[in-house]
């Protein structure tokens, strides 16, 4: 279960996922299916930030350090005891299919 917080924050990287859909989509010139190239956009966002949401989970060593996500006023995690990575695209799959 996630709790408020993590929720602010997948609504947060969904309305960045979803702002660089429309802005790719308006700077592409027309000659692709519209519908076909919005999922497409869609797709590539969504895995750019689920690799981000690793990264944080620290499934990928990249960094070489373990890094985390802290809110400022109480200084607490938001990944808590959750996996984000995981915990985003379910989020994703719930706001975006009801």
């Amino acid at each position: 279960m996630i709790d408020e917080k993590q929720k602010q924050l997948f609504h947060a990287l969904k309305g960045i996922k979803d702002e660089y859909v429309i802005t790719s989509l308006s700077k592409l010139e027309n000659g692709i299916e519209t519908v076909d190239l919005e999922e497409h956009q869609n797709e590539i966002i969504e895995s750019v930030l689920y690799s981000v949401m690793e990264l944080i989970d620290g499934y990928n060593d990249d960094l070489g350090f373990a890094v985390d996500l802290i809110e400022k006023d109480t200084g607490q995690s938001l990944k808590g005891n959750i996996e984000l990575h995981d915990k985003f695209m379910d989020y994703l799959n719930e706001v975006e299919n009801n």
